[in-house]
């Protein structure tokens, strides 16, 4: 442990002598450079294997950096071009493309790198990260093109910037974005399965939002009723009246009374409750609106008054609500509803028939004769209690010389408050 300590203390002194000693960083290169001189006289053809070594792998390094920093390059560039036009099925492709790109160039890299244990991993766990931030903005770009845009995504790199310097460290891929994906995947699954519940969902869902947005507006009106005007009721009779004129001359503020009877109990109006009780001569004074002939405030006279004669009150205070009025507080009237029903037909031929009358008979009569021409019918009791009724005429009062109209095809009831039994006879 105490060695390590040491080694890092000369290496920090080393470092600061390379960066703030000139002479220093002179002496290591004369040092180095006779040192290299001294192994090529000693051993040349060990220094001139190693010179070409050291090129060989200048040159793969430099070509394969090379390489590494156009697919970055090519790459982002793709990204970027993807994102303007911000077609879904181009954006998925160009994506893929680009992060497929990045990784297989990275790889070499990450083998040699985890080959002289360097790394842990052929892929760092920063570039994972970095690979999964990217994949996901071009998930979004698939699924939800709308959301890209020029605004969203600087929101997004300020929101960035701004978790860098966040001391409580939170692992968004885990918590957020992991199941963010996995939601808006079973959502597409969900419409491209079952399109007609997914439908229905949303709408119903929206329905509520309606629903509830309506009922914030509904109360909005009727805080803004309350809010928009301030009326007041006169407390004791009042006399005077006061009309506010300015003198020119002394710039003062001037009260003229005006003989004008408000009784007890008048209902009044603020001019404005956003005006200052304006006080004059050690009284308060606030100004009022009063109704016109027709009850309406609306260009009504403005006068002031004393302002301890006037109690304010909100406009429900002077209108209150009246729920009754609603038609579903309305009382309900259960009225019968008669159907009107018919009677039906019974007919009658040649012959002769005994009726048992009581009430109205619950069919109509009809005579039909046996040869053409006029019906012959007589109709007969022991009492005569009955009535004949045709459609359409007064009731008829039976009795032994009543003579009936003659009917090609005569249709009646009979009726009968008492009982009656009534002989009829067609011929």
């Amino acid at each position: 442990m105490n060695f390590m300590i040491i080694i890092a203390i000369v290496l920090v002194i080393l470092i600061g002598l390379l960066i703030f000693s000139r002479d220093f960083r002179r002496w290591l290169g004369d040092t180095l450079q006779a040192i290299a001189l001294l192994i090529a006289a000693a051993f040349p053809a060990v220094s001139a294997w190693l010179v070409n070594a050291v090129r060989v792998i200048g040159r793969v390094i430099g070509i394969y950096s090379l390489i590494l920093a156009g697919t970055t390059l090519f790459a982002l560039v793709l990204i970027i071009v993807a994102l303007i036009i911000n077609a879904p099925a181009f954006t998925a492709f160009a994506f893929v493309l680009a992060l497929t790109l990045v990784l297989l160039a990275w790889l070499p890299a990450g083998i040699v790198l985890k080959l002289f244990r360097i790394n842990n991993l052929v892929i760092p766990k920063l570039l994972k990260m970095i690979i999964a931030w990217v994949a996901f903005v071009g998930f979004l770009g698939l699924m939800c093109p709308d959301i890209i845009t020029f605004r969203s995504l600087m929101g997004a790199a300020l929101i960035g910037f701004i978790l860098l310097g966040v001391t409580t460290r939170i692992n968004a891929l885990d918590k957020i974005v992991f199941p963010l994906v996995v939601v808006m995947c079973l959502t597409v699954a969900w419409k491209h399965f079952f399109p007609e519940d997914f439908r229905s969902t949303v709408r119903y869902a929206q329905s509520w939002s309606k629903r509830a947005n309506t009922a914030k507006d509904r109360g909005s009106i009727n805080n803004e009723t309350d809010a928009a005007v301030t009326y007041g009721v006169v407390l004791r009779d009042v006399n005077i009246l006061y009309t506010l004129l300015k003198d020119k001359k002394s710039d003062s503020e001037i009260l003229t009374e005006e003989e004008i009877i408000l009784k007890r109990g008048t209902i009044v109006k603020f001019a404005s409750h956003k005006q200052e009780i304006k006080e004059i001569d050690g009284q308060g004074f606030a100004q009022i609106q009063l109704a016109k002939a027709n009850g309406s405030f609306v260009n009504g006279k403005k006068y002031w008054v004393e302002a301890e004669y006037v109690m304010t009150a909100n406009p429900r205070e002077i209108t209150p609500k009246d729920e009754s009025l609603l038609p579903v507080n309305q009382p309900r009237t259960n009225q019968p509803i008669s159907a009107v029903v018919s009677p039906r037909d019974s007919i009658f031929t040649k012959g002769v028939y005994q009726i048992n009358v009581k009430g109205v008979t619950p069919y109509n009569i009809v005579i039909v004769p046996s040869r053409s021409g006029c019906a012959r019918y007589s109709l007969s009791s022991g009492s005569y209690n009955y009535q004949i009724i045709f459609p359409g005429e007064s009731p008829i009062q039976a009795n032994p010389n009543l003579q009936l109209q003659h009917r090609e095809r005569p249709v009646f009831q009979l009726s009968s408050q008492t009982g009656d039994v009534v002989t009829l006879t067609v011929a």
